[in-house]
């Protein structure tokens, strides 16, 4: 199966999201959640498939969800010799994200 992770800077922004989602519409966030790590675990079975930010810091992959991007890097996973992906960020795609995350 193939495996993702996901950054404590990404989780935090994870967090503020559903707790955005929440205090508009609690019984959202569940649901959200399940699908938008869904959408990392496929993505994380083809993870070249995204596209390259290389104005962004560390030249990460995209992965768009909603409203939202995530973006990843692509690593080796030890055990099994396959790649994963570890989320590195999230925003809004209406967030100045090369501001934020550019080098």
């Amino acid at each position: 199966m193939p495996n993702f992770s996901i950054s404590e800077f990404a989780q935090d922004q994870i967090d503020a999201i559903a707790l955005n989602i929440f205090s508009n519409n609690p019984g959202a966030v569940d649901p959200f959640l399940i699908e938008f790590k869904a959408a990392f675990a496929l993505r994380a079975g083809m993870p070249r498939m995204g596209p390259v930010r290389p104005e962004l810091d560390g030249a990460p992959r995209a992965l768009l969800y909603e409203t939202y991007v995530a973006l990843y890097d692509i690593y080796t996973d030890p055990d099994d010799g396959g790649e994963g992906i570890e989320i590195v960020a999230v925003f809004d795609q209406r967030e100045d994200i090369e501001g934020k995350f550019s080098r």
